[in-house]
């Protein structure tokens, strides 16, 4: 029995502390890695679909013209060093519209996407990216993938 004047842990008792923090640490630690790669394909999602977005608004605004070639059409790429837009006509159009310098992809294992934005006959934006990475994005957000054809 212990005396009254011996009121601290024992060296056993610290261990089996230390060894049961150590184990939830082993359980928890991947699931809270998957939770940041999952977070970090979400707002890649979010990213594009604010590119969409200013796409669809650049369409609206009466102020800009359409002109990006014979094909009417943007064609941009986001990758984790930024965003790149064919033809240049596309880039000043985009940069007449906010948009944020550091919208990049930061999901290292995905990407990058290339998207080509037409305006049709009507007026409307028609977005364009390959099946493969239509697949990707809609795993992570299936209105984005809704939204490219």
């Amino acid at each position: 029995m212990r005396s009254l004047e011996n009121k601290g842990f024992s060296l056993v008792e610290l261990i089996i502390v230390i060894a049961i923090m150590a184990a939830l640490v082993g359980i928890l630690a991947p699931q809270y890695v998957r939770y940041l790669a999952r977070t970090e394909k979400t707002r890649d999602c979010a990213t594009i679909n604010t590119l969409l977005d200013i796409c669809e608004t650049i369409a609206l605004d009466p102020d800009t013209t359409w002109e990006s070639g014979s094909s009417n059409a943007i064609e941009f790429t986001v990758a984790e060093t930024g965003i790149t837009y064919e033809p240049s006509a596309g880039a000043t159009m985009m940069a007449q519209h906010v948009l944020d310098a550091n919208a990049y992809i930061i999901a290292g294992d995905w990407g990058p996407f290339t998207i080509t934005a037409v305006r049709d006959g009507n007026g409307r934006v028609v977005f364009d990216i390959a099946d493969a990475d239509k697949t990707l994005l809609g795993e992570y957000s299936p209105a984005l993938a809704k939204r490219l054809q």
